[in-house]
């Protein structure tokens, strides 16, 4: 037995043990709580507490918004996610999270202006094209999505494997949705691979029932980015979290 997850440690509970006023070690908690402790109350005091030590740590309104948009509080999610592009808009990574608040929210569009702002800062940012490639999926167009997953892969996102299905999959690709799948299956051989990437890649196959027993997995394991990736996977996967 046993989980295939790495084990995981948390600097940020030690960090806070010596000195309660890091902010980002309060940010990192927070996220711990939420996506793998599953303690909403906790999460939001963590996340509130790092924005009242540093209310200009652009990260924690993107990461916070995260939490607000996860939990069904859009507005407020939007507001975060505004904040943090406010206060830190020529970093790309703050732009990348904060168009990924923006994506979980469901104002795709937005998410996309944020993401070709990430990229004119950052051209080969390979999770800014991997986010993009969400929201090209979501927008229906297949094309523009399978270009974007190219450009990830090439910058080293072989988890980007499963939104190439969906991408394949979408564009009516079934032969190539079935490779991409392989490949990530292929390399969850050699090494750790989240089973939620693995369900997103076999929901988009139409292998329902081994999509079903990965998220059952995923969310045995406590794995953090069950909770994030349904918007990326083909209609009705989110339905399976």
């Amino acid at each position: 037995g046993g989980s295939r997850a790495p084990n995981m440690k948390f600097p940020a509970a030690k960090a806070l043990e010596i000195d309660d006023s890091i902010a980002e070690a309060h940010l990192e908690m927070g996220f711990i709580e939420f996506l793998q402790r599953r303690d909403r109350a906790a999460a939001e005091r963590q996340f509130t507490r790092a924005l009242e030590l540093d209310l200009d740590l652009a990260i924690g309104h993107a990461w916070y918004g995260f939490f607000l948009a996860s939990t069904g509080r859009r507005d407020e999610a939007v507001t975060a996610s505004s904040r943090a592009c406010e206060l830190d808009p020529l970093n790309p990574a703050v732009l990348v999270a904060a168009a990924g608040v923006l994506m979980e929210a469901a104002f795709v569009d937005e998410a996309v202006s944020v993401l070709l702002r990430a990229l004119e800062l950052a051209p080969d940012l390979p999770m800014a094209h991997s986010w993009l490639a969400g929201c090209r999926v979501l927008q229906g167009d297949y094309g523009a999505a399978l270009a974007s997953l190219e450009r990830a892969l090439t910058g080293g996102l072989v988890l980007a494997l499963d939104q190439m299905a969906v991408a394949h999959a979408g564009a009516g690709q079934i032969a190539e949705a079935e490779a991409a799948r392989a490949r990530l299956e292929a390399i969850a051989v050699e090494r750790y691979v989240p089973a939620s990437f693995q369900a997103i890649a076999a929901f988009a196959v139409g292998d329902r029932e081994r999509a079903i027993a990965l998220v059952e997995l995923a969310l045995a394991e406590r794995e953090p980015g069950v909770l994030l990736n349904g918007p990326v996977g083909s209609p009705g996967f989110a339905e399976l979290v």
